[in-house]
């Protein structure tokens, strides 16, 4: 998705000074722990998801990384997405993952790593594990500016 066009400030020094003082005021009240369990799991296309910190965040210390736990029940997959450029590290269950078209098999304590193409990759998730097993549970991060790809 294209940026949207902004206008050019009229200082453009003095203006990143005044977005760096509005920072370093929010810093001073912001969350410096994020507590996994208050953050509630959404179910959307993708799986599960606790979302950890996002561009969305105003109440953290840090939002240039997106950063969310993501949970696939055993024999399910999440859906397909596109935006590439992510680390994703489990920490439960088995399976793997479809990057363009190619399979990668995944275990606990893996990292799957989503290189920077133009345009983004396509993948998707699959977890193998039983029905009596743990869920998939994978922690995933991206550059906040890569949001949509």
């Amino acid at each position: 998705m294209p940026r949207k066009k902004t206008k050019e400030p009229a200082n453009l020094f003095l203006d990143l000074m005044q977005l760096r003082d509005e920072q370093r005021e929010r810093l001073k009240t912001a969350l410096k722990v994020v507590r996994g369990e208050d953050r509630p799991l959404e179910n959307n296309p993708m799986g599960f998801y606790r979302c950890i910190y996002t561009l969305l965040s105003e109440t953290g210390a840090f939002n240039a990384l997106q950063m969310w736990v993501q949970e696939i029940p055993p024999g399910s997959c999440s859906g397909k997405q596109s935006p590439g450029w992510a680390h994703a590290l489990v920490v439960e269950g088995q399976g793997y993952t479809i990057v363009d078209g190619g399979e990668h098999g995944w275990e606990k304590w893996d990292v799957i790593y989503l290189p920077l193409k133009p345009g983004g990759v396509v993948f998707q998730h699959f977890n193998t594990g039983t029905l009596s097993g743990p869920p998939d549970t994978g922690s995933r991060a991206q550059p906040g500016g890569q949001l949509g790809g």
